[in-house]
């Protein structure tokens, strides 16, 4: 793995990073769009949201008017919703290298667009076998940092988040009948925000959160990219109901991974 040349990076790859974090966050979506989408296309969850997201960042690169890339490469992995409510060890999965589809037709064929967001990430499971148990390992247990120096350790990451500058990550509960949870054991909390915070070069920190009936999207940036971190919020809950309409139209129920 080689940090990209300044030719062939992107606005993300290339930028100065201040330091300073900036946060924002998108209106809830409610469960039951992504589950008449999920029955319309057969589409898995985290598809969908993968899907919204690439859409989303294309539209920040408009708004930053810099030339869009055909794919904006990330980082991407699940924490259990129970590890950050309750903060408990459940296990999270490993990491998996994806290259978000963002110079494709979201507007004119959201389907298609999905349907291209579907293969990228098929074919990242497919191929990432090996990183993904391997990061699995060092995400729950910290085995690389047990049998390599730590300024090894810090190489690789300097290396890998110039080359992945945007995270994200997926917080869903393994629980169906999960209900919201109360503080003080009777104040509900009506609605999450989760942030985590970028390291090293990365530049972008987007987080999927799936709490009680809805999911936000939650964005934390560099304060360089401000104020266009407000479109990918913005935007994300845009695609998701665009999808939902086009999706309504069609009866393609069987699922790309089956």
């Amino acid at each position: 793995m080689s940090i990209p040349n300044l030719s062939d990076a992107n606005y993300l790859q290339t930028i100065s990073l201040s330091g300073r974090k900036i946060v924002s966050w998108s209106a809830p979506i409610s469960l039951d769009v992504i589950k008449s989408i999920r029955e319309h296309t057969g589409a898995a969850t985290c598809e969908i949201q993968l899907y919204a997201t690439g859409a989303a960042l294309r539209d920040f690169f408009k708004h930053t008017k810099n030339e869009i890339p055909d794919t904006v490469l990330s980082t991407c992995r699940f924490i259990p919703q129970e590890s950050v409510l309750h903060c408990t060890n459940h296990p999270s999965s490993g990491l998996l290298c994806l290259a978000l589809p963002t110079n494709i037709a979201y507007d004119e064929a959201p389907l298609e667009a999905l349907h291209t967001t579907q293969w990228m990430l098929f074919n990242a499971l497919n191929k990432q076998t090996a990183l993904y148990l391997g990061s699995l390992s060092q995400l729950d247990y910290g085995i690389l940092t047990k049998l390599f120096p730590s300024i090894i350790v810090r190489i690789f990451l300097y290396i890998l988040s110039r080359r992945y500058p945007v995270t994200i990550t997926q917080i869903e509960t393994s629980n169906k009948d999960a209900s919201k949870r109360k503080l003080f054991g009777t104040h509900e909390v009506q609605s999450l925000v989760y942030w985590r915070p970028p390291q090293a070069n990365i530049c972008l920190s987007l987080s999927l959160m799936s709490y009680g009936d809805e999911i936000r999207l939650g964005v934390m940036a560099d304060a360089q990219l401000c104020p266009h971190h407000l479109t990918l919020a913005k935007d994300f809950v845009y695609y998701v109901e665009k999808l939902g309409e086009a999706a309504k139209q069609t009866h393609n129920t069987t699922p790309l991974l089956a």
